[in-house]
């Protein structure tokens, strides 16, 4: 990486990248994950290209500072959750100092939105939402605004909906032990608790199986996420 740039609102960063034969590639990321978004314009324009950026991250480029990522995100169970967090765990903790916590939850959902919502075939909510019931729906007339959807399920290609596999990404809560690695959090949802980095919101392990291994030479850590002591 040759560098890294917040842009206007801190919520999408411009990477320059330096490939093999010494030239410099530029991509825009969503910041809070580092998920891709598309190429930049040799330009450096925000405008929709077919080969660099779709069409609804152009528009949100160049309207920043004027709407939250976090606003355009929905989820399948609105009832329980606020944009798949918990309501009960955020009434526990409302008024403690939980801000870091919040924000690891926050980074883990942007981090399991449905693909779509971020690349690929341009989707709103509704397509998204069919699309997780194994239905298709083709609209007509698409609004070129951007449109986020986390999956009830842990795969939205998965019909089977079997009580296991539903809501893994609905975040029950998010705690930080004073144990862990600096780098790891541990996000618990309905049927499973995930290790997680906190700076990017990204699974490195399960409850059953630990920390992964890969993650552990990377950090020096321990399976259960401690520091490991040479």
């Amino acid at each position: 990486i040759h560098s890294f740039e917040l842009l206007k609102g801190e919520q999408v960063a411009r990477v320059k990248i330096i490939k093999e034969d010494g030239s410099v590639d530029t991509i825009f990321v969503l910041a809070a994950t580092g998920e891709p978004l598309g190429r930049a314009q040799p330009t450096g324009a925000y405008t929709a290209d077919s080969s660099h950026l779709r069409a609804d991250w152009s528009d949100f480029l160049q309207k920043m500072g004027q709407s939250n990522v976090w606003n355009h995100l929905r989820c399948a169970n609105s009832e329980d959750y606020v944009q798949g967090i918990s309501k009960a765990w955020l009434q526990r903790t409302r008024g403690s100092n939980t801000s870091a916590e919040r924000q690891v939850a926050e980074r883990y959902i942007l981090a399991s939105v449905v693909a779509n919502s971020v690349s690929g075939r341009q989707m709103n909510h509704l397509e998204m939402a069919a699309m997780d019931a194994g239905r298709q729906m083709e609209l007509s007339k698409r609004s070129k605004g951007l449109s986020l959807y986390l999956s009830e399920y842990v795969n939205a290609a998965c019909l089977s909906k079997t009580p296991d596999s539903a809501r893994h990404h609905h975040v029950e809560g998010v705690y930080i032990p004073t144990t862990f690695h600096p780098s790891i959090a541990s996000v618990q949802t309905t049927h499973r608790e995930y290790y997680v980095l906190r700076e990017t919101g990204q699974q490195i392990g399960t409850e059953e199986e630990g920390v992964s291994e890969t993650w552990q030479e990377i950090l020096k850590c321990n399976a259960n996420g401690t520091v490991k002591h040479e």
